[in-house]
């Protein structure tokens, strides 16, 4: 029993530790093939989180408008979760608010998914002929959680979804920082297509 459980803590370990360095990954995204200016830039952003609920909205607004920087509002301070239900009211709010660009972050489903693991019982040396024929084992299982987001980029000027994409997170953590591991993921993906200026060092030099 004492082996079994040395063996599910450390496949437990070595799951959660891979799953903290590096716990959330792009698995699909799309660019708006009439795009014409690259790359993508705007004066004042609105971030909208579509989330389980109001408390968790405000969170990943929060979390998303910090990573976008000084030019990012999130929604909540312009709509409240009715009014942002309503087409009319929140395209209306947005419109006289002047934001010509708009971050959308949308929970779209949690999945469990499951590892088994079979390990030998202990068992004297001279017990291992009939062990292969009796399959005597010991089964371990590891479960984790998988929370699948999109994110949309909307020019307002014009009312057209720009790009979107979709990320995975093993293990989601507490908002905040689950919001910022998709925020670094879109960011590392929009440079790589030159939909972002290349980042700055402190001298203010392409990296």
């Amino acid at each position: 029993m004492k082996f079994k459980l040395q063996i599910i803590a450390l496949s437990m370990a070595t799951l959660f530790s891979a799953c903290s360095m590096n716990n959330t990954r792009m698995i699909n995204s799309w660019t708006n093939p009439d795009l014409k200016v690259q790359p993508i830039h705007f004066n004042k952003i609105i971030v909208v989180a579509v989330a389980p609920s109001d408390t968790e909205r405000r969170s990943a607004e929060d979390a998303m408008v910090a990573k976008i920087g000084p030019k990012a509002t999130p929604s909540y301070t312009l709509l409240n979760e009715s009014e942002l239900k309503d087409p009319t009211i929140a395209k209306q709010r947005i419109q006289q608010a002047s934001f010509d660009g708009m971050v959308l972050l949308r929970w779209l489903s949690v999945r469990e998914e499951k590892e088994y693991t079979a390990t030998p019982t202990q068992s004297p040396l001279w017990d291992h002929y009939s062990y292969s024929w009796t399959y005597m084992q010991e089964t371990n299982v590891v479960q984790w959680k998988i929370l699948q987001l999109e994110t949309r980029i909307f020019s307002l000027a014009d009312e057209k979804l720009i790009w979107s994409g979709t990320t995975e997170t093993v293990e989601p953590p507490a908002i905040p920082q689950l919001v910022n591991n998709v925020a670094k993921v879109i960011e590392k993906k929009l440079r790589s297509q030159g939909l972002l200026s290349p980042a700055k060092n402190k001298k203010g030099e392409a990296q």
